[in-house]
């Protein structure tokens, strides 16, 4: 992990694809009482009117992105940086171009609200859906994946689709998203922990809750005190 919370403590990073139910899991690790850095509603916050990246984004792409409220139009701006011709795997060049005005001051917020959890006592989770592919393993110490095959990630994805939104709409929307995210198989690879969330959600908490006291609550008393120390990568079975 490269140092860069000054405070001493657990961070966990955790990651799934679109439709994978990480924000279910995120939640059953708030209920017992980690904080959670969410990293999708700092991305929401540093596009806000009034911020440096919302001035630099309208600058870019133009008032045509806006809502009514004069606000970015985060499905305006999502067809543009998600086109349905992107090749697999491929990230546009909008969407690379969106990455380099937002991330600095995503990582930014990040960290601070990180080392806020850390001071309040707590072991701390970031929750990122990308955290893999932009760097974020750099700020944890362990990588926990939420994983479903891709029918339930397709069914899950489409489902959270506005309802307004045509069938064939909605599957392109989520096929677009997939389409930049990392690869199942490799997210799973490059991942400590995996919590497999096909099943009935008693089993995925029952998986949340072996992690947490079984493995991250010790880790992290263990760190208060020793906070040099560094926790050695475990296998994904574990």
């Amino acid at each position: 992990m490269k140092q860069l919370n000054t405070e001493p403590g657990l961070v966990v990073g955790l990651t799934g694809g679109i439709g994978s139910g990480k924000s279910t899991i995120a939640n059953r690790f708030k209920e017992l009482g980690v904080g959670i850095v969410d990293a999708d509603v700092i991305s929401d916050e540093v596009m806000l009117r009034g911020t440096e990246a919302y001035e630099e984004i309208v600058k870019y792409w133009g008032k045509a992105i806006l809502n009514e409220s004069r606000e970015i139009d985060k499905g305006r701006l999502g067809e543009i940086v998600f086109p349905k011709d992107q090749p697999p795997g491929v990230k546009s060049a909008a969407l690379q171009r969106l990455e380099a005005i937002k991330h600095p001051a995503i990582g930014h917020e990040v960290d601070r609200q990180l080392q806020a959890n850390l001071r309040l006592g707590n072991y701390a989770i970031l929750d990122s859906p990308l955290l893999l592919e932009t760097g974020g393993e750099q700020r944890v110490h362990y990588v926990v994946t939420v994983d479903v095959n891709e029918a339930t990630q397709r069914k899950r994805a489409e489902a959270r689709e506005d309802e307004r939104v045509a069938e064939g709409k909605k599957r392109r929307n989520v096929d677009a998203i997939i389409a930049q995210q990392m690869a199942r198989t490799e997210r799973n690879e490059r991942s400590h922990f995996i919590v497999n969330n096909n099943g009935p959600i008693e089993e995925s908490h029952r998986t949340v809750a072996t992690m947490h006291f079984g493995r991250f609550l010790p880790m992290h008393l263990t760190m208060l005190g020793k906070n040099d120390e560094e926790p050695v990568k475990t296998d994904s079975s574990d």
